[in-house]
This record gives structure tokens, C-alpha cells and sequence, in this order.
């Protein structure tokens, strides 16, 4: 029982970097494949200002968070359903493995709000085991509600650093900015170099 807790206790994960290009698609892409070989998962891309999950896996960008939350869906089964239409496989050894793709245009990035994310997660919580968000540098400005929402609902934080100077100042800025402005406690955050 105690493991099953445990378990549950991790099953919203976000990673996060500071700018530049530490890997932190690579390492998101790489951990859902993972859990979704043994377990329901689903990798959202929630980097409204450089979405590259479609790219990384040649998925079809048309299907996205923006069309979701254009969708509006607002009973259990029109979550399900816009959820189907809108979530790919991840891959063939991942057979447990979906995707939700990131907003395609940066005039698309308002439509999905904070709020609507809060319900979306709640949503992907019920039909997955693992939920995976892959969320972008930026934490300040209005524009960047969506990343600070994704942090703070998360169960944990995954800071992705290349291992270079620039990479570990990269990773030292975001933190600073992550204690600022999502209060993550310690004991929920990890660094991944």
C-alpha cells in the first residue's frame, strides 16, 4: 500500500530548464516513452513558446492543446472524446504512450489558459497513470501563466541543466525564478543533468 502511495504521489511530473538547450524535450520524450512501456501515460507538450515535442517525434502538430481547448469540452465524455481526437501514440514500444502536442502558432497561445489547463490536468489524471509535461524557460509575464500553472499543479519538478557553465547558470536562474514565483517545495523538485 505504501508503494502505491508512493507511486501515486509521482504521477504528475514536470520538467522544466532554464533558456538555451539543456534536453529537456529529450529527457520528457525519453521518460514518457519509458513509463508508458508498463503504465497509461501521456507527454504534454505546455512550452507555449517553443513547442518541439511534434517535431522530435514527426507527430502531426494540427493535433494540439490549442485544438483541445478550442474543443471546450465540459462533461466527462466530451473530455474523452476531444481528448481522443486530439492525443497520438507515442510510439511502438511505448504502447501505453500518448501525446499532446503544443500550441502550433504563437497567435493560439491565449486560448489555453491557466484555468483550463487546471481542468485539463484533472482530466488527464483520471484516464492516465503518468502525466508528463514538458514545460517551457519562461516563467515571467503574462504569457507564462501557463508554464507557472503546470509547476505549481505538478507533483514533481524535474530541472533539466546541461552540464556546461552556461547551462549550470541557465539552470541556477531558473530555480532562483522557480522559488520566486511557483513556491515548489525542495522535496518536490530534482535536478537532472
Amino acid at each position: 500500500a505504501e508503494a502505491e502511495s508512493q507511486s501515486a504521489a509521482l504521477g504528475l511530473l514536470a520538467l522544466a530548464s532554464g533558456h538555451g538547450s539543456p534536453g529537456r524535450t529529450t529527457v520528457a520524450v525519453s521518460l514518457a516513452a519509458a513509463l508508458g512501456a508498463v503504465a497509461p501515460t501521456v507527454l504534454v507538450d505546455a512550452d507555449v513558446f517553443g513547442p518541439s515535442v511534434a517535431a522530435h517525434l514527426d507527430l502531426d502538430p494540427t493535433r494540439n492543446l490549442y485544438m483541445l481547448a478550442h474543443a471546450e469540452p465540459s462533461t466527462r465524455r466530451e473530455w474523452e472524446r476531444a481528448l481522443a481526437q486530439e492525443t497520438q501514440p507515442l510510439g511502438p514500444r511505448s504502447p501505453h504512450a500518448a501525446v499532446l502536442c503544443g500550441v502550433p502558432k504563437p497567435e493560439m497561445r491565449s486560448a489555453v489558459s491557466p484555468r483550463f489547463f487546471e481542468r485539463l490536468v484533472v482530466e488527464l489524471r483520471q484516464n492516465f497513470r503518468y502525466v508528463v509535461l514538458d514545460v517551457g524557460a519562461d516563467l515571467l509575464g503574462a504569457e507564462a501563466a501557463l508554464h507557472r500553472a503546470a509547476l505549481g499543479l505538478s507533483d514533481h519538478v524535474l530541472l533539466v541543466a546541461a552540464t556546461d557553465l552556461v547551462g549550470l547558470w541557465h539552470a541556477r536562474t531558473a530555480l532562483g525564478l522557480l522559488r520566486i514565483h511557483v513556491p515548489v517545495p525542495g522535496e518536490k523538485l530534482a535536478l537532472i543533468l
